[in-house]
C-alpha cells in the first residue's frame, strides 16, 4: 500500500479512553499506533486483545520507523505454533514459547511490558499474569509500539487504555524569598505527575503549591532625602550673586543599619548674574567753536560727551545739555549796495527776424551803508526779441528728363518729376501748386508671340493585348500660335509609351514518362510505377495545366513469399528434479507459429529450455548454544533474581528448519541477604494549641521517623522528633488580685496570682515560667522535685514537652470569683 492509512486504518472507537480497534493485513510491515493514542510515553506496559490465524508481530522501537533497534515479539508464529522474542527484525530467537496462542474466530487477550530494563510477554487480561517469555535487555530504548501481521493472516487488534490516577511528585524546595527582609515569602511546588492522571483517571486531590513566611527581619532602611527647601535670597541685586537650599535626610531617616544619605545637604547657585546698571556721566567740555558770523552778533557753541563712563545695563542718561553757546562779533556790518529787481523789458523792435527789447534796475536794496560797496554790474540789460524766422513760400525746381519706359514693346509709360525747394517753403510759407511728376506713352509698336503647347490628347489603342506593345499621344502649337516673330513651340508633338506589358498564357505540355520504379514486394504481388511531368512546356501567366495524370503503375513479381518458422508457445514446466538445494527442470516449443513455406526458413534457436528449480535452500533445524553468564542480579538485597541466557545458534534455524527444543532463560535466586534501611522522617504535624491565651506561651509540633522506619540495623533519623515555638505573645489584660475559690479543671496548672490564670499541667516544672507570676516553677507552690530542678540547673531552659492536649477555652474553663 502506498499510505499508512491504505495499510492501518481505524473501524471502530470505542467510547472513552480504554481501547481503540484496528486492522493489520496480510503484509509484513510494521506501522506505529501512535495516531490512536496508544503511546509508550509514562507507561511500562500494554494490554491488547488481537485475532489473528497465525503471525501477529508487535515491535517496541527506538524510533517511528522499523529499520531502527527495537525488540520484535511474534505471537503464533510458524503456523501459531510459536511464540519468540527478538532484538532485530526477523532476527534470532532470544526467547521461545511453544504452543498455539491465537485463534481465527476468536480474540485472545495478551500483555507485553519493558519495564525494569526486562521485556515480557503474557497471556489473559491482568498485566503480571501467566508470564509466556522474558527478556532482561536495557540494550534498545523503546519510544514506540508497531504492530504487522502476514505469512497468510490478516489481524484485528484493541490495545486498552485503564485509567491512571494522578499522583503527587515530591515537594520542591522552596523557592527564593520574595523578600529579603520585612516578612516576606516563599513557596515550593509539586507536581501532579507521579503518576499524570490518564485515560479517566482522578487527578490529584489537595494544592500544588505551599507558601511559608521567610525573612522577617526589619530591612534596614538607607536614608533618603527630603525635597529641596526653596533657595534663599540673593546675596546680591545685580553683577552675580549667589543663593542656597538644604534638604534633610529623613525621607525615610537611617534605620537598621540602613546607609546614611550619599551627597551634600546643600545646594548652591549663581543669581541675579545680569550686569549692574551704570549711570552716564559728562565728559569735560570742549573748546569754543567758530563764532556764526564775523559781525552783526553770531554765536558760537562747546560741547560734552555722556561717557565719563557712558550709561549701561539700563543706567541712566546724562542730566542736562551736551552743548553751549554764545553770542559773538556783535559790532555791525557793512552794507554792500544791492541791486532792486529788473523792471519789464520794454517793446520789441521788431515782429519776426530777431528784434532787441530793454529792462533797468536801482542799487538800492539796499542802498550801500557802513563802508559797504556799491552795486557792481550795469544798471541795464537787453535781449534778443521776435527771434523766429520769418516765413518762406515754396518755388518749383526745373523738371527732371524723362525716365526708363515701363515695356519694350505694347506701348508702356515714362515720367518725371521736380522738387518744391526752389526754395523749400519754411516758417510757415506756403508749398508750391501744382503736380510734382509728369507722364508720357513710350514703345507702342507690338510685342513678338511665341507659340505654347496644347494639352497632350489621350494615348491611342495598345498595338498587342499582351507581351508589350505600344500607344501613342499628340499636342499642337496653338496655346498661343507664335506671332509677331515669336518663336515656336520646343520640343516634339508626339509622345509613345509601352502597353500591355504583361507576360502571355502558356498552356502546360507533358514530358516523356520516366522509366517504371522498383516493385513494392519481392514476392506475392506487388505494384511498381513511373511518372511524368507538366513541364514541356510548364503552364504559365494563367495558362491552361496538362490534362491527364501524371503517374502510371503495374503488378510485378507475382510469384509467392516464402514463409518463415515462428515457435509455438512453450509448454509446461517437467517437475524439478530436487524440491530443495537447487534442481532443474525442462519444456519444449513445436516451430508451427507458422510453419515455414516457400523455402522460409526454419525457427532459430532450440525447441527445448531448462531452467533451475527448488533453489531455496532445504531447512535447517536449529541447535541451542552453551549456556552465557549470570546476568546482573535484579536488587543489591533483599532476595532477587538474575538470568543466564542460550541462544538457538548452534546452528540457527533457517530455511523453515525446526525451532530449538528446551529454554532459553534460566533464573536463579540472587542477593537474598536482608537490606540496610535508614530511617527517614514523616512530615511535621500542624502545631497544638498555645500553652496560654496571652503573655507568651509555647506550641509544639511532631514527626515519626516511619517514612520509612530503620530496619536491619539502618540509621535511626537524625534531629529531634519535636519542635516548640512560641504563640499568644501580646500582653494580658491585667486581674485584680485576690483569693480564687475555684482551681482550674483537670490536666491544668492554676497558677498563684496575676494575669495568667491556667496553663497546661505539662509546662508545670520545665525550667521555663510560664505563668506570669512565676509561681509554676516554685519549688514549694508548684510541688517541684529535686531531680526537676536539678534538671533545670543543667540545661538551662525547656525540657522536652509531648504533644498538649486540646485546649478548651479559657473562659469556658476558668471558673474564677474574685473577693474584694
Amino acid at each position: 500500500m502506498a499510505s499508512f492509512l491504505g495499510v492501518l486504518y481505524l473501524l471502530v472507537v470505542i467510547q472513552g479512553s480504554f481501547a481503540t480497534v484496528f486492522y493489520t493485513p496480510n503484509a509484513y510491515s510494521y506501522h506505529t499506533v501512535s495516531r490512536y493514542g496508544i503511546t509508550c510515553a509514562g507507561k511500562s506496559y500494554v494490554t491488547f486483545k488481537v485475532r489473528a490465524c497465525n503471525d501477529a508481530h508487535l515491535a517496541l522501537m527506538t524510533y517511528d520507523r522499523d529499520s531502527g533497534p527495537l525488540y520484535e515479539i511474534v505471537i503464533g508464529g510458524w503456523g501459531n505454533g510459536q511464540c519468540c522474542l527478538r532484538k532485530s527484525k526477523q532476527g534470532s530467537c532470544y526467547r521461545t514459547y511453544r504452543g498455539s496462542v491465537l485463534n481465527c474466530g476468536s480474540y485472545q487477550y495478551f500483555w507485553v511490558s519493558w519495564g525494569g530494563s526486562v521485556i515480557r510477554l503474557g497471556r489473559g487480561t491482568t498485566y503480571g499474569s501467566n508470564t509466556l517469555m522474558s527478556l532482561s535487555d536495557s540494550s534498545i530504548r523503546v519510544n514506540y509500539i508497531a504492530v504487522s501481521t502476514g505469512w497468510g493472516s490478516t489481524g484485528y487488534w484493541e490495545f486498552y487504555n485503564p485509567p491512571v490516577h494522578g499522583g503527587w511528585s515530591s515537594w520542591s524546595g522552596y523557592g527564593s524569598c520574595s523578600k529579603s527582609c520585612g516578612s516576606g515569602s516563599q513557596s515550593r511546588s509539586r507536581s501532579c505527575n507521579n503518576p499524570s492522571p490518564a485515560y479517566g483517571g482522578n487527578s490529584c486531590s489537595g494544592s500544588s503549591s505551599s507558601s511559608r513566611s521567610c525573612n522577617t527581619h526589619n530591612c534596614p532602611i538607607h536614608g533618603g532625602w527630603s525635597s529641596w527647601s526653596g533657595y534663599g535670597s540673593c546675596s546680591k541685586s545685580c553683577g552675580s550673586g549667589s543663593q542656597s537650599r538644604s534638604r534633610s535626610c529623613n525621607n525615610p531617616s537611617p534605620a537598621y543599619g540602613g546607609n546614611s544619605c550619599s551627597g551634600s545637604s546643600t545646594s548652591t547657585r549663581s543669581c541675579n548674574t545680569h550686569n549692574c546698571p551704570i549711570h552716564g556721566g559728562w565728559s569735560s567740555w570742549s573748546g569754543y567753536g567758530s563764532c556764526s558770523k564775523s559781525c552783526g552778533s553770531g554765536s558760537q557753541s562747546r560741547s560734552r560727551s555722556c561717557n565719563n563712563p557712558s550709561p549701561a545695563y539700563g543706567g541712566n542718561s546724562c542730566s542736562g545739555s551736551s552743548t553751549s553757546s554764545r553770542s559773538c562779533n556783535t559790532h555791525n556790518c557793512p552794507i554792500h549796495g544791492g541791486w532792486s529787481s529788473w523792471s519789464g523789458y520794454g517793446s520789441c523792435s521788431k515782429s519776426c527776424g530777431s528784434g532787441s527789447q530793454s529792462r533797468s534796475r536801482s542799487c538800492n536794496n539796499p542802498s550801500p551803508a557802513y563802508g559797504g560797496n556799491s552795486c557792481s554790474g550795469s544798471s541795464t540789460s537787453s535781449q534778443s526779441c521776435n527771434t523766429h524766422n520769418c516765413p518762406i513760400h515754396g518755388g518749383w525746381s526745373s523738371w527732371s528728363g524723362y525716365g526708363s519706359c515701363s515695356k519694350s514693346c505694347g506701348s508702356g509709360s515714362q515720367s518725371r518729376s521736380r522738387s518744391c525747394n526752389n526754395p523749400s517753403p519754411a516758417y510757415g510759407g506756403n508749398s508750391c501748386s501744382g503736380s510734382s511728376t509728369s507722364s508720357q506713352s513710350c514703345n507702342t509698336h507690338n510685342c513678338p508671340i511665341h507659340g505654347g503647347w496644347s494639352s497632350w490628347s489621350g494615348y491611342g489603342s495598345c498595338s498587342k493585348s499582351c507581351g508589350s506593345g505600344s500607344q501613342s499621344r499628340s499636342r499642337s502649337c496653338n496655346n498661343p500660335s507664335p506671332a509677331y516673330g515669336g518663336n515656336s513651340c520646343s520640343g516634339s508633338s508626339t509622345s509613345t509609351q509601352s502597353c500591355n506589358t504583361h507576360n502571355c498564357p502558356i498552356d502546360g505540355g507533358w514530358s516523356t514518362w520516366s522509366g517504371y520504379g522498383s516493385c513494392s514486394k519481392t514476392c506475392g504481388t506487388g505494384t511498381q510505377s513511373r511518372s511524368r511531368t507538366c513541364t514541356n512546356p510548364a503552364p504559365a501567366y494563367n495558362g491552361l495545366s496538362c490534362s491527364g495524370s501524371a503517374t502510371s503503375s503495374q503488378n510485378c513479381n507475382t510469384h509467392n513469399c516464402p514463409i518463415d518458422g515462428q515457435w509455438a508457445t512453450w509448454g509446461s514446466w517437467t517437475t524439478c528434479s530436487v524440491t530443495c538445494g537447487g534442481g532443474s527442470q525442462s519444456r519444449t516449443r513445436t516451430c508451427t507459429n507458422p510453419a515455414p513455406q516457400y523455402n522460409g526458413s526454419p525457427c532459430p534457436n532450440s525447441a527445448s529450455s531448462t531452467q533451475a528449480c527448488n533453489t531455496h535452500h532445504c531447512p535447517i533445524d536449529g541447535g541451542l548454544s552453551s549456556w552465557g553468564s549470570w546476568g546482573t542480579c535484579t536488587v543489591t538485597c533483599g532476595g532477587g533474581t538474575q538470568d543466564r541466557l542460550r541462544t538457538c545458534t548452534n546452528p540457527a534455524p533457517q530455511y523453515g528448519g525446526a525451532l530449538c527444543v528446551g529454554a532459553t532463560t534460566n533464573t536463579q535466586d540472587c542477593n537474598t541477604q536482608v537490606c540496610i534501611i535508614d530511617g527517614a522522617w514523616s512530615s511535621w504535624s500542624g502545631y497544638g494549641l498555645c500553652s496560654v491565651s496571652c503573655g507568651g506561651g509555647k506550641q509544639s509540633r511532631s514527626r515519626t521517623c516511619t517514612n520509612p522506619k530503620p530496619a536491619n540495623g539502618g540509621l535511626d533519623c537524625p534531629g529531634g522528633a519535636s519542635e516548640l515555638t512560641d504563640c499568644n505573645v501580646d500582653v494580658c489584660p491585667t486581674v485584680p488580685a485576690g483569693q480564687y475559690q475555684q482551681l482550674c479543671p483537670a490536666g491544668w496548672f492554676t497558677c498563684e496570682t496575676g494575669g495568667i490564670t491556667c496553663i497546661d499541667e505539662a509546662f508545670q516544672c520545665d525550667c521555663s515560667k510560664d505563668c506570669d507570676d512565676g509561681s509554676d516553677e516554685d519549688a514549694t507552690y508548684a510541688s517541684c522535685t529535686v531531680t526537676q530542678m536539678a534538671s533545670c540547673k543543667s540545661s538551662g531552659g525547656h525540657m522536652t514537652l509531648s504533644i498538649m492536649a486540646a485546649m478548651l477555652p479559657v473562659l469556658g474553663m476558668v471558673l474564677l470569683q474574685i473577693i474584694i
